[in-house]
């Protein structure tokens, strides 16, 4: 199943540290159009990318990462799913 990025809460947290996705690359020591790519949904989210994106925001899972298709709205808030 795959998990997807909370892009609402990750840009959240970009407005928050006045950082855009070079800032955002950068800090995670991944090329722009890497983060690019997660971004806009065309590369899936690895545990190494989990890990670095609740390290640097301090966000929980919960709040970064959900499961499509769990939910039928993604634009709402949600959970992310206990299975992988």
């Amino acid at each position: 199943m795959a998990i997807m990025l909370n892009r609402k809460r990750l840009q959240e947290f970009l407005d928050f540290r006045r950082w855009n996705k070079t800032d955002l690359a950068k800090a995670l020591d991944f090329s722009e159009s890497y983060v690019t790519l997660l971004l806009s949904g065309e590369r899936e989210i690895s545990s190494n990318v989990m890990e670095k994106l609740t390290v640097l925001t301090g966000l929980s899972l919960d709040e970064l990462f959900f499961c499509p298709k769990m939910y039928k709205n993604v634009h709402q808030e949600r959970r992310v799913c206990a299975q992988r």
